[in-house]
């Protein structure tokens, strides 16, 4: 049995520019979810779709990039710093404000790149991409059959998400902050990987052949 490589986004509205306090959870919940293993698990969130304008997703982005330095239970302060290539791309769009801006350092403790479209290169060692949309009915189209999980900020935009991501392929919509908080047993990837690596025997004793 084998699972195919993922990658898994987040989905913040605009709810979390209501006030100081939503927009400190929602970076807290974002940054738990990208930070998750040090950003080594599929279910860790590589970019964020941010409902808002430039001002707003500057300010959350600004909130993440506080919040992913931060030691989690399933993370640390430090993740392994990012290696020459990634950080040669980053340099590159360091150059290219305000079309892109970036938050924070090279060493492990986390990077937020905010552009309007997704960057080329895959963010890991806890650099996620944040990713500014009109709404995010407008986000969704950056899903594909690649897409683990997406989670959502605040969880009650997810009834008017998941039919469309579904549609494009993703196999898991969970609130934002709460992807590590799966259920043995439960679906992963699409389909139950416990039932897969049981053998099953049946006893047919109480079969009858058809007269």
């Amino acid at each position: 049995m084998s699972f195919d490589p993922k990658v898994s986004m987040s989905f913040v509205g605009r709810e979390a520019h209501e006030s100081d306090e939503s927009r400190t959870a929602a970076a807290a919940a974002a940054a738990t979810d990208v930070s998750l293993f040090n950003q080594d698990a599929c279910a860790a969130s590589r970019f964020v779709y941010v409902e808002g304008d430039d001002v707003q997703v500057d300010a959350f982005c600004g909130a993440l990039a506080d919040e992913l330095r931060a030691e989690r239970p399933l993370s640390s302060a430090y993740a392994t710093p990012l290696g020459n290539e990634i950080r040669n791309e980053i340099d590159v769009l360091r150059g290219l404000e305000p079309v892109y801006r970036v938050w924070g350092d090279y060493d492990g403790s986390g990077l937020v790149v905010r552009s309007d479209e997704p960057v080329d290169f895959y963010p890991t060692s806890k650099t996620v991409n944040v990713v500014t949309v009109p709404s995010l009915a407008d986000a969704v189209r950056h899903a594909n059959v690649a897409t683990q999980t997406v989670g959502v900020y605040p969880a009650s935009r997810i009834t008017g998400l998941r039919d469309a991501l579904a549609s494009m392929g993703v196999q898991r919509v969970v609130g934002l902050g709460a992807v590590a908080a799966n259920i043995e047993g439960l679906p992963h990837d699409g389909f139950y990987p416990l039932r897969r690596v049981m053998r099953w025997v049946l006893d047919d004793s109480q079969a009858t052949p058809d007269r």
